[in-house]
């Protein structure tokens, strides 16, 4: 699978962009430094940028294309600009051999066939679109993990999306925005954040009809009895300690989710027994959630 480093500040928009391509991509979001982006290209060693002009529009964006321009002139790059640019950039679709300029809104199929064509592989999508390839991959689960860490963000989303749909958030204050439009199927919860910290978001979370069936695991990384009873006096899914080891933190996951499922499988029981003449919709819309996915980027 071909790599895609995706370039942006962590906003809605650069999540987007990179749930679009995670199915065909191997991607890692990267934050808009030209420090880290000369880290990640050596790490990663992508064959393709993707560049997010939300939030860094302005001088920023020159400046990471001048980088590129002598760093990496030969690397292909989607860049993809705000509504409200002002085509200033045009001239560097003359300087790279591999640049090509996208402006939002764009449809989810364009984008990633410009990015397979830009590497030069457009007939690899066609091939892909025409035995239906290009299909939502609806069996994976939706996890949310919400901490003020950006660098534990980006190796929680790089582990996680080995198995999972992975949308993150950086406070409780964003989260709260997210949820109801990324319907999560389980959140990972810092338990300390500055301003609405974890215990606060978690509330707010059980309050909502909407999400209050939704599993939370708390993230803390401090390890003292008192404050890990504080946490479990809430009553969520379970806690995990910091850094999370792979095999404990999936298996938590699963059994979160397992728990969840066998709590709806009994509701929708108590509910046929209530009313046999009424159709469970529960599961139908249940599945119709999770094959929901973002299909335009705004």
């Amino acid at each position: 699978m071909r790599k895609a480093l995706i370039v942006g500040e962590l906003n809605p928009v650069l999540m987007n962009i990179n749930q679009c391509l995670i199915n065909e991509f191997e991607t890692q979001m990267c934050e808009a430094d030209l420090e880290t982006i000369k880290k990640m290209r050596k790490l990663l060693q992508p064959d393709l940028l993707v560049i997010s002009q939300q939030g860094i529009d302005g001088k920023e964006d020159v400046l990471i294309l001048d980088m590129l321009k002598e760093k990496m002139p030969k690397m292909p790059i989607v860049f993809i600009e705000t509504v409200t640019a002002k085509n200033h950039l045009s001239e560097y679709e003359r300087v790279f051999p591999n640049f090509v300029l996208l402006k939002r809104p764009i449809v989810k199929s364009k984008l990633i066939n410009t990015c397979y064509k830009v590497i030069g592989e457009d007939e690899k999508f066609a091939e892909k679109a025409t035995k239906g390839g290009d299909k939502k991959d609806v069996a994976k689960k939706r996890v949310m993990v919400i901490d003020d860490n950006p660098l534990l963000l980006r190796n929680m989303k790089h582990l996680l999306e080995k198995r999972y749909q992975v949308f993150i958030a950086t406070s409780g204050e964003k989260a709260l925005e997210f949820i109801p439009k990324k319907k999560p199927d389980i959140i990972l919860l810092d338990y300390e954040m500055p301003g609405m910290d974890g215990r606060e978001t978690f509330m707010k979370i059980k309050e909502n009809p909407d999400t209050r069936n939704i599993p939370v695991l708390f993230l803390t990384g401090i390890s003292d009895k008192a404050h890990i009873y504080a946490a479990l006096e809430l009553e969520p899914a379970g806690y995990i300690l910091k850094p999370a080891a792979e095999e404990k933190l999936f298996s938590q996951i699963e059994q979160a989710l397992a728990e969840k499922k066998k709590t709806m499988n009994q509701a929708n029981m108590q509910d046929s027994m209530d009313d046999t003449s009424l159709p469970d919709k529960t599961a139908s819309q249940d599945d119709k959630n999770s094959s929901e996915e973002a299909e335009t980027i705004e």
